[in-house]
């Protein structure tokens, strides 16, 4: 088997959005010892990024570090993207670890016949048999095995690829603006009214410029809103709320500068 994987790999690069083939569960263990469901992933409203690769895939390693970084922007910063790699030729766990830290990759990954059977009978069919292998699911909560591969790569990832799949993130609402936490004054935003019952308001002052992104957190720390605007100045949008059961909710709105975080209370 190993020896047909690697007669098959001189194939050119390829790139594709937007597939409309079912998404197959999985549950693995990590080579730390976790355990993964694609499919809690998904129903818990993750875009989830694949990654497969082997130990002396040339590709897969120039395109660790970058994937890596995707990862630090996004999943280790909770902004509800969650990733996995998948080493397809049975290597030990130690190895596969040690080959994260040669390449520069921290996002978890699995192996064994397992993680191999798994690209082989649902992935192969769509990525081919080129690596490096990349493919981005955008969650169905509701039915994750209708989830959209909104992305797949193969024979090869590179720059144009990392910016296309965090394009896809932003496009399906999974922004990572700024990371840096700052007062609603040194953002220059308010929110109002507080409580609020069919809208609140969220108002920009003139500082304010460029993308931002709205979200509203319940205190089971589930998305229940998730709006995107362009911003030049002072300006203001209201959010609808009349879907919302009475309670504190957390609105948390990102830009270029930072992200601010506040309490909102929806009361009729």
């Amino acid at each position: 088997m190993k020896k047909l994987i690697f007669a098959l790999l001189l194939m050119f690069a390829v790139s594709i959005t937007t597939s409309k083939a079912q998404v197959a569960d999985f549950t693995l263990t990590t080579t730390k010892g976790g355990t993964i469901n694609l499919y809690t992933w998904l129903m818990g409203n993750n875009a989830v990024i694949c990654d497969f690769f082997f130990l002396n895939c040339g590709n897969c390693q120039s395109f660790a570090s970058k994937l890596d970084q995707i990862y630090k922007d996004y999943y280790s910063n909770m902004f509800y993207v969650k990733m996995v790699s998948f080493e397809i030729q049975e290597a030990s766990d130690a190895d596969i670890d040690q080959w994260k830290i040669d390449h520069g990759a921290t996002y978890p990954a699995c192996g064994g016949i397992e993680a191999r059977n798994y690209w082989s009978s649902s992935w192969f069919g769509i990525l081919g048999s080129g690596f490096g292998q990349v493919a981005l699911i955008i969650p169905n909560p509701s039915d994750p095995a209708n989830s959209t591969i909104a992305f797949t790569a193969s024979g090869g990832v590179g720059d144009n690829d990392v910016q296309e799949i965090r394009n896809i993130l932003w496009q399906n609402g999974f922004w990572m603006l700024g990371t840096k936490e700052l007062t609603p004054e040194e953002a220059g935003v308010s929110t109002y009214p507080n409580p609020a019952a069919d809208y609140f308001t969220i108002g920009f002052d003139e500082t304010m410029h460029g993308d931002v992104g709205i979200e509203v957190f319940n205190l089971k720390g589930e998305r229940v809103i998730a709006q995107f605007i362009s911003v030049d100045g002072v300006n203001t949008i209201d959010i609808n709320t009349t879907g919302l059961s009475d309670g504190l909710y957390m609105v948390r709105i990102d830009s270029e500068n930072g992200t601010v975080t506040s309490k909102l209370q929806v009361v009729r």
